[in-house]
């Protein structure tokens, strides 16, 4: 991805920020979730034309299935070098659950659902210190 991409995903990613969790929802300062996050941020700059549907609050608790993960790898290179505008998945519960986005600053942009406070934030990758996780870059078509 050029460089250009890359500034253009991250804006694109911050202008979510404050935007309510809302688990399968597709609309900004509406309601999004992790997944339908990253449809809509890089489906603006890639030809990315379907994401995960049909999938319960909770799956990843019960589910040893990488539903997330074996998604993403069809569209998706993992990487070892991480660059800004990367997508970061982190296993939460039994799998790989959580997308987010690798901003400049080393941080990542996501949407966290919380029954208090959920909603799409910028957290330090230190948020997620003790998860596993996967790099990937996104390949341009």
């Amino acid at each position: 991805m050029d460089p250009q991409s890359r500034v253009r995903i991250l804006e694109e990613a911050r202008s979510y920020v404050g935007t309510p969790y809302h688990h399968r929802g597709m609309v900004k300062g509406v309601g999004v979730d992790c997944g339908t996050l990253l449809y809509l941020v890089y489906g603006t700059q890639f030809s990315l034309r379907t994401y995960p549907k049909g999938y319960a609050v909770d799956w990843s608790l019960h589910r040893d299935e990488e539903l997330y993960l074996d998604f993403i790898k069809q569209y998706l290179r993992e990487t070892s070098t991480p660059e800004p505008a990367d997508i970061v998945l982190f296993r939460i519960g039994r799998c790989y659950s959580h997308g987010t986005i690798l901003t400049e600053r080393g941080s990542v942009i996501h949407a966290w659902g919380s029954r208090r406070d959920g909603r799409v934030m910028e957290s330090s990758i230190s948020f997620f210190r003790n998860r596993a996780r996967k790099v990937f870059k996104v390949v341009k078509e």
